[in-house]
């Protein structure tokens, strides 16, 4: 582990800095049935439009009498300043 008191380390400004460990990665065999279990994997991944909380968020202002504009949303107060 490095020490709390140890010079801060330098910048990663490129992924060539990865580039032997991506080689290493992209050498190892890889069996058909690891892929087999990927694609198995992905499968159970939800939608990527159940990421979209424009249907589910509503921010509710000072001006709103009350927020029940979508029953299922999850409301959030704004407030000022």
């Amino acid at each position: 582990m490095r020490s709390a008191d140890a010079p801060p380390l330098a910048i990663i400004s490129s992924l060539a800095y990865f580039a032997h460990v991506i080689d290493e990665v992209l050498s190892l065999p890889v069996s058909p049935e690891y892929f087999r279990h990927l694609r198995q994997r992905i499968a159970t991944f939800p939608s990527p439009s159940s990421f979209l909380l424009s249907d589910r968020i509503h921010a509710c202002g000072v001006d709103d009498a009350d927020c029940s504009l979508n029953p299922q949303a999850t409301c959030t107060r704004l407030r000022r300043g």
